[in-house]
């Protein structure tokens, strides 16, 4: 070759490798292919002119390992790059990121720090230790769910107003200065304690599966989603919270929960607490309650008209009243595990849908007419009724003189015979066949019972 060929040649090689850019993970190369970004094909490089008139870029799911070469994307704002199997992220060179999103990697790190415009960053499920915003400081919104996160610096975000890093090891978590913060997701770390006392504006906020022990929501007057359950708390107080909506506070140290002034409520899950009373009367708009194992003696949800959700088992329910509302419209029920609970009040006895009948322990009635006193398991006394089941007459023995009167309701909940000072002996030879339960009244107690007439 003539020396002046060579010349020119290198020359001309030198010139074309001053405009691409290289590209050597070979998918990320043919999604660019595809998408009709990379015009000089398979070769293992993009023109840089290619590159630099894209500002929008998503390559998710396209079984990227390395993004190397996306520094030729000067004027990218947007990046999309879930669910690829990176390792390290590095878009230093591209300042005008607005948006990156790079969830579902395995990323150990990424490196943001010179990307000063951007305003939302997503990196749920990796396996990241740690991430550098501090000088991201137009940052509103940032999620980080399901890392490794130790620590969690936002003090230099102060305009952040979405944070999300649910599912790793924080022990502490610093929000003094982001003050403009709307939703914060904090669930499942390890927080000890947490003060949101300075976000008036905060409407959502989930904080369940730490270690908290004590919560002031008082200054949160827009708070419509609170959830926070799995923590240990013994007292926790909403009546600043008006416009609450849905509240989830379930497996706590609650004694006491009062939410009369939470008229909006729609979602109540307080279960796993030590509730001895609940009064739901000043939340007509709830549609699910769930306060299953808890030291509940009594429930009365007949202001409750939208419900659909109940969940009251593993209780001390004595009472239970659920006249006012539509049975057919409640889609799942649970009142098991109440021993002495023998009978629900509802308006129809005869329209109870199965999967209500079905949902509470054997022996159970549903009545119109449910007795409002002290009930008893006749089981559980001294007061014998025998032969049972029986055909004719039923002896009583050890009732007492002043028994007011015996009661018969039939599988329905529906009255069928009442005898007034029922004495010892009860003829019940005129009722069908079947299984009927029996309440005797004795000044202040009810005794209640299963009896079978064959």
């Amino acid at each position: 070759m003539k020396p002046q060929l060579l010349i020119i040649f290198l020359l001309l090689a030198q010139f074309l490798s001053g405009q691409t850019t290289l590209i050597p993970d070979m998918n990320f190369e043919q999604e660019l292919i595809d998408q009709g970004i990379d015009t000089n094909g398979a070769t293992g490089d993009i023109l840089n002119a290619d590159a630099e008139s894209v500002t929008d870029l998503d390559v998710s799911s396209a079984g990227i390992t390395s993004l190397a070469g996306i520094e030729a994307f000067k004027n990218l704002t947007d990046l999309d790059c879930d669910q690829n199997q990176l390792t390290t992220l590095d878009v230093n060179i591209n300042t005008e990121l607005k948006y990156l999103s790079c969830n579902e990697n395995q990323l150990s790190s990424v490196d943001v720090s010179a990307c000063e415009a951007l305003v939302t960053l997503k990196c749920d499920e990796n396996k990241l230790t740690s991430i550098d915003v501090n000088t991201n400081t137009k940052l509103l919104r940032l999620s980080c769910d399901d890392n490794l996160l130790i620590n969690l610096d936002v003090t230099k975000n102060i305009i952040l107003s979405d944070l999300s890093c649910k599912n790793n090891q924080l022990s502490n978590l610093d929000l003094s200065l982001t003050s403009n913060l709307r939703e914060l997701y904090c669930f499942n770390n390890k927080l000890f304690s947490l003060d949101v006392s300075g976000h008036a504006n905060l409407w959502a906020f989930e904080c369940g599966k730490n270690l908290l022990a004590s919560l002031d929501v008082s200054a949160n007057t827009e708070l419509k989603r609170f959830y926070c359950e799995n923590n240990l708390f013994p007292s926790l107080d909403v009546s600043a919270n008006s416009l609450l909506k849905n509240f989830i506070c379930g497996s706590n140290q609650l004694s006491n929960l009062d939410v009369s002034l939470n008229t909006d409520l729609e979602e109540l899950v307080c279960s796993n607490n030590q509730l001895t009373s609940l009064d739901v009367s000043a939340n007509p708009a709830m549609w699910k309650l769930d306060c299953r194992v808890n030291q509940l003696t009594s429930l009365d949800v007949s202001a409750n008209e939208a419900m659909s959700v109940l969940i009251c088992d593993i209780n001390q329910l004595t009472s239970m009243n659920m006249t006012m509302l539509n049975l057919d419209n409640i889609n799942f029920f649970k009142a098991k595990s109440n021993p002495g609970l023998t009978c629900i009040s509802v308006d129809d006895p005869t329209n109870v849908p199965l999967t209500i009948s079905d949902a509470v322990d054997a022996g159970v009635m549903f009545s119109s007419a449910c007795e409002t006193t002290s009930t008893k398991d006749i089981s559980f006394t001294s007061i014998k009724l025998f032969p049972n089941p029986t055909t004719g007459f039923v002896h009583l023995e050890n009732i007492s003189a002043e028994s007011e009167y015996m009661r018969v309701y039939d599988n329905v909940g529906q009255l069928v015979y009442t005898v007034q000072n029922p004495g010892t002996d009860v003829n019940i030879s005129h009722l069908n066949s079947g299984m009927y339960y029996i309440v005797i009244s004795e000044r202040e107690i009810h005794y209640s019972g299963i009896l079978i007439k064959e």
